[in-house]
């Protein structure tokens, strides 16, 4: 009896050993050996290890997963248009304007000084050859349209709604008594939404645009033609530290600008995802990992998950071995 109980006991041990043994050797098969060994000229069968021997299918299937699933333009069209992703990108802008200092402006102009032996009464278009000025004229010329189209979203929008509005009431308030009269037998709101609609087609007219083109070049015209000295006393006497206003203004103008330009990224997020290549970078990022470190990374996800394999390998083993025992001996 006690012999039966024993081999019993034998059979579960070595079918445990036997069953944990060959799920950690497949496990170890998915990443070893890193190379295909050879006898002689004869290459061992199950060598190099899964992994290495299909990482370029494998690299592959990633990148088309990650760009077909993970990182699509769907799922980018969501973040980007997120309130959350919105306002953090704000915050990250407005943060780096007002960490953007005079200092770093003026340490700038002193370092070009001394690599290209400039002046301080140098104008700025002295900087540009005049191919480059004519270029950067014609480029500026050319935003007009789209300048005037920021103009026309802003000026329908509730900020700029209420300005209209508060320029509307501080012009009646400064005027006579009969204006005064007749303002308070006019409806604000009517005026202001007549205002809107002729700004809206003055700007979006030809002649709107011509004049913001003429606007923008004599504005190009007069910034090459400051000086040097001009422009850092002009950014010391203007700094937005000392300007409150100037501060609000610009934080504003940002708070309004991120949402429309990350608006229109998601308009186009396929569009950059496919110029990206975003499929192909991941393929080239998985293959130039090295086995090691890529064996490594897959251990550490799943670390109990594999050992957990293991043991089921063991548990099998062993009711199989329990199993054989009892045959054996019911069978003597």
């Amino acid at each position: 009896m006690l012999n039966h109980v024993l081999y019993i006991i034998g059979s579960i041990l070595i079918g445990g050993i036997i069953g944990g043994g060959t799920n950690r050797l497949a496990i170890a098969m998915l990443f070893r050996p890193y190379r295909t060994k050879y006898i002689g000229s004869w290459a061992l069968p199950f060598t190099p290890g899964l992994i290495p021997k299909r990482r370029h299918e494998l690299a592959l299937q990633l990148g088309r997963t990650v760009r077909e699933y993970l990182v699509n333009g769907e799922a980018l069209n969501r973040t980007v248009r997120s309130p959350r992703v919105q306002k953090l990108v704000a915050e990250w802008v407005k943060d780096k304007w007002r960490k953007t200092s005079f200092d770093s402006l003026r340490t700038w102009i002193e370092r070009e000084e001394r690599r290209l032996q400039l002046s301080r009464d140098m104008r700025v278009g002295d900087w540009f050859h005049d191919e480059a000025k004519r270029e950067i004229e014609q480029r500026v010329m050319d935003w007009a349209p789209k300048v005037n189209k920021l103009f026309t979203r802003y000026l329908t929008s509730d900020k700029g709604t209420d300005i209209l509005r508060k320029i509307y009431a501080d012009w009646t308030r400064k005027q006579g008594w009969f204006l005064k009269l007749t303002g308070t037998l006019i409806d604000d709101d009517k005026v202001v939404e007549k205002s809107q609609e002729w700004l809206v087609q003055a700007l979006a007219a030809p002649r709107g645009i011509d004049m913001t083109r003429t606007l923008l070049r004599q504005v190009s015209e007069a910034v090459f033609d400051w000086r040097v000295q001009d422009v850092l006393e002009w950014a010391e006497q203007n700094s937005f530290r000392s300007h409150p206003l100037l501060q609000e203004t610009v934080e504003g103008w940002i708070e309004w600008a991120i949402p429309y330009g990350l608006e229109r990224l998601a308009a186009h997020a396929e569009e950059w995802l496919d110029l990206l290549h975003l499929e192909t970078l991941v393929t080239e990022q998985i293959e130039t990992f090295s086995l090691e470190k890529l064996e490594e990374m897959i251990v550490r996800v799943a670390k109990k998950e594999l050992k957990l394999i293991t043991w089921i390998g063991v548990l099998i083993g062993g009711i199989i071995g329990f199993c054989q025992g009892l045959m054996a001996v019911i069978l003597w």
